[in-house]
């Protein structure tokens, strides 16, 4: 009686093996499910960039470069003579780039980044 039920056992076995090796088994996923073609987040809107109150006057395009980051990079645009908070530049840079953590930038991708005015600045 054993050995029937060990016969039993491996030939159920091999079936399942040869039905799985040669039919498969597919994951239809519904279309509300499907992952979108892009990873890279959008470009920020018009709508994002100018909801008030706004610290800085114009955005900047800049080509991030090894070793650069957010704070470098504005004391580079701004000659360092900037007067505004370290929490408040992050917090400006992701207004302008939805998404981005200011911590982890990639080397030669396109950030905009605030300039600030002298005299707001000043206030």
């Amino acid at each position: 009686m054993k050995k029937f039920g060990l016969f039993i056992f491996i030939l159920l076995l091999l079936v399942s093996l040869y039905k799985d090796l040669t039919v498969g088994t597919t994951i239809v996923r519904p279309e509300t499910e499907k992952k979108p073609a892009s990873i890279e987040p959008p470009p920020p809107s018009q709508a994002e960039i100018l909801d008030p109150p706004l610290r800085y006057e114009q955005q900047v395009p800049v080509k991030v470069k090894t070793g650069d980051t957010v704070l470098s990079i504005m004391e580079q645009l701004h000659n360092g003579d900037y007067h505004h908070s370290i929490e408040d530049m992050l917090h400006d840079f992701q207004q302008l780039n939805p998404g981005t953590e200011p911590s982890s930038l990639s080397i030669d991708k396109v950030y905009y980044f605030p300039l600030y005015e002298n005299e707001q600045a000043e206030r």
